[in-house]
């Protein structure tokens, strides 16, 4: 009997031009994956104004292939490691199908657009014989929120500004910006399709917060989600790394907002002074706020959960208060310790075995704070899987029976093997 044949191919452009990006792209995937069963599509932002002639020529000549993707910070593949260009993901495999979902206004409302994105994912699986399952996820990151009467901000120093824009967050009154609510668009998913793995990113610009998108096709989307759903008889497995530690340094939070989100006290006093203090630094020595974020991704907040302390990237201050990007469920918070070393420690535990392709995704706090030792960790992955694209996102999603996570500063992991 024939073997079947699984194809993948990893490939990358940096031509600036967005027609030759696809011309590129297009001629290397037809060589190794010439129909492919879908396609995932990842730019910086860079190509923002060749996004339209990037997806357009990559879908002519791909018409019954469905393209997903969005923007990142970066990426890994087996060429090296990139802070800009385009990257493609192609597979073909006869014994594969793939739905596409996509929900809309996901800051406004996660759990409509997870119902929205998975309405006809949830027939079409009923139809399909296949039994390992796999989803990846696109999900709009946060972005800077834009107060009224305040303006685009992340560092609001009056504490009577502060109150306000925390108690606007609280309200949800802001339009399309702010936490990307992802962590509550994971929890709903892991309603919904139990029995599948997945692993999920937040599209991202350059760190900067400002804007993302996501790509369905020829379409460019805002403030959207996409599901990709995979069904197919090849083994799908999977692992989340957290390279990150405790330093000793502990808070109880004391004082947070209905949403679990914008950190108000710290063991009692307020957090902001608590935070800095226990940095021993001041708030006029970090504006602007990057220049706060290049110091603080070294040491993002953590809780505990199932015995693995979860990173959470802190998102601003707020006059008093503290917003980070994602749920804080616990009263006890650590600040922890991220380095390059813990990173390879990490990886150097993980044994895929042969494997066909491997799609992962990090975080882009871990781009930017290791720096060039990021080519040591790609030596270190290409010691592991032969052929792999790793995306560097806004936050990180995995989910199996055993783990299920929503987080910042991780490395995830699928094998499809």
């Amino acid at each position: 009997m024939e073997k079947t044949e699984f194809k993948a191919a990893v490939e990358i452009s940096r031509e600036w031009d967005g027609g030759k990006v696809a011309e590129e792209i297009v001629k290397k995937l037809k060589k190794k994956t010439p129909n492919p069963k879908f396609i995932l599509l990842f730019t910086t932002i860079h190509y923002e104004k060749e996004f339209k002639k990037i997806l357009s020529g990559i879908k002519n000549s791909f018409p019954n292939s469905p393209l997903v993707g969005g923007t990142v910070a970066g990426f890994i593949t087996p060429e090296g490691c990139f802070t800009r260009g385009v990257t493609a993901l192609a597979v073909e495999y006869p014994n594969m199908e793939v739905a596409i979902g996509i929900g809309h206004n996901t800051k406004r409302d996660p759990r409509k657009a997870v119902e929205e994105a998975s309405k006809a994912i949830k027939r079409w699986i009923k139809k399909n014989k296949w039994k390992n399952k796999l989803i990846i996820t696109i999900i709009s990151g946060g972005i800077v929120p834009r107060f009224p009467g305040i303006g685009q901000a992340n560092l609001i120093q009056s504490e009577r500004l502060g109150n306000l824009a925390t108690k606007m967050l609280e309200m949800g009154l802001l339009k399309n910006t702010g936490v990307g609510r992802e962590d509550e668009i994971n929890f709903y998913l892991s309603k919904i399709f139990k029995d599948f793995y997945r692993i999920s990113l937040s599209s991202i610009d350059d760190n900067k917060l400002l804007k993302n998108f996501q790509f369905n096709n020829t379409n460019i989307l805002t403030n959207s989600m996409i599901i990709v759903a995979i069904l197919t008889d090849k083994k799908i497995s999977g692992t989340s790394l957290i390279p990150a530690k405790k330093i000793g340094i502990k808070f109880i939070i004391t004082d947070i907002s209905n949403d679990k989100k914008i950190i108000k006290k710290l063991d009692n006093q307020p957090a902001t002074e608590v935070l800095l203090s226990s940095l021993k630094t001041k708030i006029d020595n970090i504006l602007p706020l990057d220049k706060f974020y290049r110091y603080s991704f070294y040491f993002p907040l953590g809780y505990e959960k199932n015995n693995t302390y979860i990173p959470v990237v802190i998102g601003g201050f707020l006059g008093k208060h503290i917003a980070v990007g994602h749920k804080i469920n616990k009263k006890d918070i650590y600040i922890l310790s991220l380095s390059c070393d813990l990173l390879k420690r990490e990886i150097n535990k993980v044994n895929p075995g042969d494997v066909d392709i491997s799609i992962g995704v990090s975080c882009s706090v871990i781009l930017e704070t290791i720096g060039d030792n990021i080519f040591e960790i790609k030596k270190v992955i290409d010691k592991k899987i032969k052929k792999y694209l790793i995306v560097f996102s806004g936050g990180e999603g995995y989910y199996d029976k055993r783990v299920d996570r929503y987080m910042n500063e991780s490395l995830n992991f699928i094998f499809i093997k």
